[in-house]
């Protein structure tokens, strides 16, 4: 189960959108994916003229299993965070400052996972 947390704005009130599989995540609804499984994550910026630059996606297990290893890079702007990784956390950030549309990564629950939390930061 994944669920995304929001700061201090609504990713879909700000024009972007994250997507796990087929699957646009709402902040109301957790996400149920099956563990072993490999899934494609995508943060999307959905709103005509809206572009993003920097971007941290962040994966933290409930039950204090080492979630470093799932979340994976799809693209070459993008980057598994090594401060994250450190402390048990996956995640993914930018790996430059230019305008983007859409960037993608995989992301995997092992076995042993109860709940993962996911924090989307743009």
């Amino acid at each position: 189960v994944f669920n995304q947390r929001l700061g201090t704005g609504n990713l879909a009130e700000n024009g972007f959108e994250v997507s796990i599989g087929k699957s646009v995540l709402n902040v109301d609804t957790p996400f149920s994916a099956s563990t072993n499984m490999e899934y494609d994550i995508e943060l999307t910026a959905n709103r005509d003229g809206t572009r993003f630059r920097g971007f941290l996606v962040r994966l933290a297990s409930s039950n204090g299993v080492d979630a470093s290893e799932f979340l994976m890079s799809k693209s070459n702007q993008v980057q598994v965070s090594p401060l994250c990784s450190q402390d048990g956390i996956g995640s993914l950030g930018h790996t430059s400052n230019s305008d983007k549309l859409k960037i993608s990564g995989t992301i995997f629950a092992g076995t042993g996972v109860d709940v993962l939390s996911m924090v989307v930061t743009v």
